[in-house]
């Protein structure tokens, strides 16, 4: 009795450690899909992220690049006339002249050209400055100063009248005391960005170097200093932006994900592109937990397949029984084909015998040609039959080879011939590529040979949609051997 018990527990041990084993299995399997499938998602995000931010920063680059080209073009004029020693009135003429220009070109994004020529202020766009107003303190002609001979861009600033982002693009004289500037609106920079913005799930921003806001997607958002913000989104951002030197990474806010990708642009600004990645990855986790769900299913299935494991034991006796009547009646069924194959190859042998002698007897072209089609024809229904026959052997384990002196080309006639007929009916060309060396008499079995060559050429029909099938035969070149 206590045996018995043992043997019991043993077994449900057994099932308990097979069990373990299962799930450990699938969810190994199932966790190991969703972190590739996760990867996959991400790595979708990251390249159209990178799209994105690659478009945005090369839209900034080429609108920056039209303001330094306008302030270069005026500062090299400018140093023209200096040298001329041209008035300061032609000078302001020039200026008012080039800011026209200016704001035309820029779309209205320029708010004129200025420049200190000899220490005296002359604006372009006729505003007039205060008595007090001393250009040599402002932060535009310290830049130019700071790099002569190269373009200063100063860092952004936001106009409070117009809640609009501006920038100073100013450049050095050739006397080395006066300067050449130009305010730029930002304003369409900050269309650029909403415009590139997808479905609410992308947000584009553009920051200076002191992490400034430029441009956002949310207008409320511009002239914001994110370093200086405590516990806000824009200062977790600049967290994760600072703690990585990759393009990409992500990080999570409150209940939400996010994938940032980065691009610098001029003046060592950044470009970021922010995804929302909450719905796409929680979606992905309620796939998961249905996949679970599933699995457990299965599990319970498979539980249940497992304590039904001695009923499995009997039907396998009953299945081995029925193996053993099928093994007999296909002894019986190869008998079967053997006898009929020899009994049908008898008429046809007889049709062939009689088409031999209208060959020989007849004249007649049309007769000769129709006889041939029957020869072609029976051939291959006795080749047929032979197929049936060698299929009886091989399951019998008789198949032999006779090998015989044979003429290839007659071969390669009836080969031909069978398998024109079906290229043509579907419309394929056959080509025909034979080696001109080979001998005309070989040995070998003939009957096999055709049957091996018939199969790959019937394939070769069967599985070729248009177009053609080459049936090319090659004789190898005799190998010499130096002594």
């Amino acid at each position: 009795m206590d045996a018995k018990k043992m043997k019991k527990i043993d077994s449900v041990l057994k099932k308990v450690d097979m069990t373990t084993i299962i799930i450990l299995f699938f969810l190994a399997v199932v966790m190991s899909y969703y972190t590739m499938l996760q990867a996959e998602i991400k790595e979708k995000v990251i390249v159209n992220q990178e799209l994105i931010a690659t478009k945005s920063a090369n839209q900034i680059n080429n609108y920056l690049s039209t303001g330094i080209d306008i302030i270069r073009v005026a500062s090299d004029t400018l140093d023209d006339m200096i040298r001329k020693g041209k008035s300061q009135e032609e000078m302001l003429n020039f200026l008012v002249n080039q800011s026209t220009a200016a704001e035309h070109i820029t779309k209205g994004n320029s708010m004129g050209i200025y420049a200190i020529v000899e220490e005296e202020y002359l604006d372009g766009s006729g505003w007039v400055p205060d008595a007090d107003f001393v250009p040599q303190e402002r932060p535009w002609y310290g830049a130019a100063m700071a790099n002569i001979g190269h373009v200063a861009v100063v860092d952004p600033y936001l106009d409070v009248r117009t809640h609009t982002m501006m920038l100073t693009l100013s450049k050095s004289l050739c006397d080395v005391k006066s300067v050449a500037a130009m305010d730029f609106s930002l304003s369409h920079l900050q269309t650029m960005t909403e415009e590139l913005e997808r479905n609410g799930s992308v947000i584009e921003i553009v920051m200076d170097r002191n992490y400034q806001v430029i441009a956002h997607s949310d207008k409320a958002e511009v002239g914001k200093r994110y370093l200086v913000e405590e516990g806000t989104f824009g200062r977790m951002l600049i967290d994760k932006l600072r703690s990585t030197d990759e393009k990409y990474f992500s990080f999570r806010f409150g209940d939400s994900e996010y994938i940032v990708y980065t691009m610098p642009v001029a003046n060592n600004w950044l470009c970021l592109s922010v995804f929302d990645t909450t719905s796409t990855f929680t979606q992905l986790r309620r796939t998961l937990v249905l996949t679970i769900f599933v699995l457990l299913v299965v599990i319970s299935v498979v539980l249940f397949v497992m304590s039904h494991y001695e009923k499995k034991e009997r039907l396998a006796q009953e299945y081995n029984q029925k193996a053993e009547s099928a093994a007999a009646a296909s002894e019986a069924k190869s008998a079967f084909l053997s006898n009929m194959s020899h009994e049908i190859r008898t008429p046809i042998n007889a049709v062939l015998g009689m088409n031999e002698m209208i060959l020989r007897e007849s004249h007649e072209p049309n007769v000769i040609e129709y006889s041939e089609n029957i020869r072609t024809a029976g051939n291959t229904l006795l080749g047929i039959v032979n197929d049936i026959l060698d299929f009886s052997k091989i399951e019998a384990g008789k198949l032999e080879i006779i090998p015989v002196e044979y003429d290839i080309s007659s071969v390669f006639n009836d080969l031909v011939n069978m398998i024109h007929t079906r290229a043509d009916a579907k419309g394929l060309t056959l080509l025909l590529d034979f080696d001109q060396k080979m001998p005309k008499l070989l040995f070998g079995d003939e009957v096999r040979i055709k049957q091996v060559i018939t199969n790959i050429l019937t394939n070769a029909v069967k599985y070729t949609e248009k177009g053609s099938v080459t049936f090319s035969v090659g004789w190898p070149s005799p190998v010499r051997l130096d002594t």
